[in-house]
Order: structure tokens, then C-alpha cells, then sequence
């Protein structure tokens, strides 16, 4: 597992330089940086799926678009300090679900289910861009017209890519279900077929691949929580930060209580820890 997590580390290194080097050409020792970065991937050779992305194969397409989520930023139209992108958006949504799965003794099926479909749940956006929730509830109907959209984006530009034994489970965890439907934070299983369901305990076994979509709703309303509670703290706020925050916490307040765990006493907690 350390030798995978050092392949990963590397790639990310190496993505990165490859960036990097289109406006350092000029250094005098980039080029022998170039080369050493270049050489070390053979030491992760033996992973099938380095071989595929030294060779630019369909897999490098999707690492490149996860990428791209690293500078697109969160709060766009919204100073914000400190800033945080898509990329560690997801992240922090994803370690929020984790903590969840660990206080709801998920079983280890659904706590894996549930990590993933987090750290994935705004991937579609490295294609649609970020579109603000004010404007995406504002009209009626429009929600649906962009969740038809992201749907046609994930069937043409990321399911191609992807390596035949993972097209299902990734599927699965970006929330595509049923006839052209979509919806990431669904309580479902994937026993058979992808199902509905309303009470996750009564599924607590490995066998169906259970995903809580309904408390990863919460992390994500979470997550955003902190991000403009901990940007007030700074002294840096808006009225649509401020705004913004309450309406989180409102909707927290609503629909944050899943079976024991309070998100919305645990984002009192967080407000009063920053004395906002």
C-alpha cells in the first residue's frame, strides 16, 4: 500500500512539473529537473496503472480532469480567505464522510462506498464549471436541465476513458441511475440493480455496496459551511458570504439530523470554535 501511495504521489509530482515546465523553460537547470522527474517513473513500472499513463493512454484523461478541479475555485464570485478549490473541496467532503461511516459502524463496503462517492461527488464539474446554487434553483426547472447536461458530459467525455471493470462502480458512485437519471446524494444499494432506500442500517453488509447519500449531502453542506464560517473569522466577509452561511445552516437545521449524528449541532460547534 506505501509503494501504491509513493506511485500516486509521484504522478501527482509529475502532472504537476508538466505544468510547471511550459513557463520555466528558460531556467538554466530545467531541463536536467525535466529528466530526473522523467527517470523515476521507472521505479513505479511494475503498477499496470503507471505503465498506462506514462503512455498517455484513456486513464491519463481522466487523471488530467481531476486535475483541472485543483484551480478551479470554490466560492468563485466570492472573496474568500482562505481560498479553496474543487479539488480539496471534495476532499474535505470525503474525509467528513469517512468520520461519518466510522460513527455510524458502516461496514467496510459501505464506508469505502461512501469515501469515494464523496471525493467524487463534484467530479462532472471539471466539464460543467462550478454553477452557483443561487442561480441553479432560481428558475424552475433549470436544475433538472443542468443535471441532463452533466449527464451527456460524464457519457462523452469521462465513461469513455474509464477501464472496462470499473465503468459500473464509477457509474455507481457519481449517483447515474435507473433511465437517464442522476443524483449523487441518493440513499441507494447495488445488490443486483441500483436501488432506493430510505434505511441504511437495514443494509450494513458489504454485500450491498450501500452508499449514505443523505448524510454525504450533509458533509458536502458541511463542508461549505466551514468554508464561509472560517473566512468570517478571518475578518474577510460579504453579504453574500454571510447570507450564504445562514442559508447552510438553515438547511442544516432542516435535514442534518441522520439516525444519531447532528450535523447541524456539529456546525454550532464549529461556529462557536471560530467565533463567528
Amino acid at each position: 500500500e506505501r509503494f501504491i501511495l509513493k506511485a500516486a504521489s509521484y504522478m501527482a509530482t509529475r502532472w504537476e512539473f508538466s505544468i510547471v515546465y511550459q513557463t520555466s523553460q528558460f531556467l538554466s537547470n530545467i531541463d536536467r529537473v525535466k529528466e530526473a522527474v522523467e527517470e523515476e517513473i521507472e521505479d513505479y513500472y511494475e503498477l499496470i496503472s503507471v505503465r498506462k499513463m506514462a503512455m498517455n493512454k484513456k486513464i491519463s484523461k481522466i487523471v488530467d480532469l481531476s486535475g483541472r478541479l485543483r484551480f478551479q475555485k470554490r466560492w468563485a464570485q466570492t472573496p474568500r480567505i482562505p481560498e479553496t478549490s474543487v479539488l480539496g473541496h471534495m476532499l474535505i467532503v470525503a474525509i467528513l464522510g469517512y468520520f461519518y461511516s466510522l460513527f455510524s459502524k458502516a461496514c467496510d463496503g459501505r464506508l469505502v462506498n461512501n469515501f469515494f462517492c464523496a471525493l467524487f461527488h463534484d467530479f462532472p464539474e471539471a466539464l460543467t464549471r462550478d454553477i452557483i446554487s443561487p442561480v441553479k434553483y432560481s428558475v424552475s426547472g433549470l436544475d433538472d436541465i443542468i443535471s441532463e447536461f452533466e449527464i451527456k458530459m460524464i457519457e462523452e467525455e469521462i465513461l469513455p476513458y474509464l477501464p472496462e471493470g470499473l465503468l459500473k462502480e464509477f457509474k455507481y458512485l457519481l449517483g447515474l441511475y435507473g433511465d437517464n437519471q442522476k443524483n449523487e446524494f441518493l440513499n441507494r444499494i447495488y445488490e443486483h440493480e441500483i436501488v432506493p432506500v430510505e434505511d441504511m442500517d437495514a443494509y450494513n453488509e458489504d454485500k450491498f455496496n450501500a452508499i449514505d447519500g443523505k448524510a454525504l449531502k450533509n458533509c458536502d453542506n458541511l463542508a461549505a459551511f466551514i468554508e464561509a464560517t472560517l473566512s468570517i473569522s478571518h475578518g474577510v466577509k460579504s453579504k453574500e458570504l454571510i447570507q450564504g452561511k445562514e442559508h447552510i445552516l438553515k438547511k442544516l437545521k432542516e435535514k442534518g439530523k441522520i439516525g444519531k449524528a447532528d450535523f447541524y449541532a456539529l456546525a454550532l460547534e464549529i461556529e462557536t470554535y471560530l467565533g463567528v
